[in-house]
């Protein structure tokens, strides 16, 4: 279906475009912020040996061979070269500001969805279209602007992804400095496409759920605004009902059970370090988005209900 843009699909865009932007800023803001002082510390310490430069005076770069070592193991420009896809696509999805959409990403598929289809709904638009159209078939569209609403997210990971590519030269040699550091996984570099993949179709079936939890709260207030708020209220109280009931308690505490949290924690459901733990959330996802979509389809399925609550919004 074509998709028709407006205040609440284009706002969330560029907050969206906006985070991976900062996110790529902020990555690179060191490596060149250190190119200028690598570079006034290699002019005149090691090359001019300019001893009454106020850098040089520092006891550190006073002795020649710290003074060598430091000119030939942090070369800014070597250290570029040598960033790869893997890490610098990692970095941003996890490290960076674009990690936030872990929280925010449910808020703003609720603002794309709830906002556009409340609306239609609280205002009997919709009732034009069923002159036009069956309620089924309404539905049916309606539904698959949901599904299109939810590429948003996983569009983003790919352009991330394209972005990382260009600016590293598409290169996927791993330098021995990047097994250090906090994004390394040995399965998330030497199986990153798999890990890549799954993890579109993870956010692409978590998108679905957000909306789905939505699109329950379009039929209870007239205000867009509020309904908007009770769709993400209601996702932290499943959230909290998931983890802290589901996980904590009956699993954890109760039958003491040894299983994996972060399969538990559906906010975090953007990245992780196990094989396992990539099925178990592609599983997981599929299944919250299955489970919801069935639930919603149940309750808007009476149509003469469904005009009734729309009239008395309307009223």
């Amino acid at each position: 279906m074509k998709l028709k843009f407006n205040k609440y699909i284009l706002i969330p865009i560029l907050i969206i475009t906006g985070l991976i932007v900062i996110s790529f800023y902020n990555f690179y803001k060191p490596y060149y912020k250190f190119i200028d002082d690598y570079n006034t510390i290699k002019e005149n310490c090691y090359e001019k040996k300019n001893v009454n430069h106020y850098v040089c005076k520092l006891p550190y770069y006073q002795d020649e061979n710290n003074l060598k070592y430091f000119i030939e193991n942090n070369d800014p420009y070597k250290k570029l070269n040598e960033l790869d896809l893997y890490t610098v696509y990692n970095s941003i999805v996890e490290n960076e500001t674009y990690s936030v959409l872990q929280f925010l990403s449910p808020l703003l598929i609720m603002i794309m969805v709830v906002g556009t289809l409340h609306q239609e709904y609280s205002s009997g638009m919709f009732k034009n279209y069923l002159t036009r159209q069956s309620y089924k078939s309404y539905l049916k569209d309606k539904y698959k602007f949901v599904l299109a609403i939810s590429l948003i997210i996983p569009i983003s990971l790919i352009v991330i992804l394209l972005v990382s590519g260009i600016l590293t030269g598409f290169n996927t040699k791993i330098a021995s400095s990047v097994y250090s550091i906090a994004v390394y996984s040995e399965f998330k570099y030497n199986h990153f496409f798999m890990y890549f993949i799954g993890f579109l179709f993870i956010t692409y079936f978590m998108s679905i759920f957000y909306a789905n939890i939505g699109l329950f709260c379009v039929k209870k207030t007239k205000n867009t605004t509020l309904a908007i708020i009770m769709g993400y209220i209601l996702f932290l109280i499943i959230d909290i009902i998931i983890y802290v009931v589901i996980y904590a308690f009956i699993l954890y505490k109760f039958l003491n059970l040894n299983v994996s949290e972060e399969i538990f924690n559906i906010t975090g459901y953007f990245f992780t370090d196990t094989k396992i733990n990539l099925i178990k959330m592609l599983l997981v996802s599929f299944i919250l988005q299955g489970l919801s979509t069935f639930i919603l389809y149940k309750f808007y399925q009476n149509k003469q209900e469904v005009i009734e609550n729309s009239e008395k919004q309307n009223a």
